[in-house]
């Protein structure tokens, strides 16, 4: 009998765990976010991305056709608006990604990309900036980037700095 308490006791216990992580996820509440690609030794792009929580993103970013070359066609500031579907995806990546808890690795030297990432959510506001970021928002930048780069954006009038 005691260890049938015992027994009912930690599942109770461990299924309480769960739905308090589940009901953490829940109540993420996004507001902003900001994210950067700087230019690496190469042809990189460099990318600054704001997505606001209607869906309404800008875009700042410097193509090049050779290391050197800009590629003045596809080089500018740009707006659009995502898919419902594309911004569930990324709050999803954001919420998986653990936030609270993320770190980045000080990882600021050689002739790599520095990715910075800027998120509002809950009241708060989380930097993160590093050449090497951990395995946990590799997909998240993947979407970013390629939101980025998306060459369907309009050419918007540039109206000011996106946040470092």
């Amino acid at each position: 009998m005691k260890k049938m308490n015992l027994l009912m006791f930690t599942i109770c216990c461990i299924s309480l765990s769960y739905s308090v992580d589940a009901q953490k996820k829940e109540n993420f509440k996004f507001t902003k976010l900001v994210y950067h690609a700087s230019r690496c030794n190469g042809s990189c792009p460099q990318i600054s991305l704001i997505i606001k929580r209607n869906r309404k993103i800008i875009v700042r970013r410097e193509m090049f056709k050779t290391k050197s070359q800009v590629d003045e066609r596809y080089s500018g500031q740009f707006k659009g608006r995502l898919s419902p579907a594309l911004f569930n995806e990324i709050i999803l990546q954001l919420k998986a990604a653990q936030l609270d808890s993320l770190k980045f690795p000080d990882v600021d030297c050689c002739d790599g990309s520095i990715k910075t990432l800027i998120v509002y959510y809950n009241g708060k506001r989380r930097q993160f900036k590093s050449m090497a970021p951990p395995e946990t928002v590799q997909q998240l930048f993947e979407t970013l980037s390629s939101i980025a780069i998306d060459t369907k954006l309009k050419r918007a009038a540039v109206t000011k700095g996106i946040e470092e």
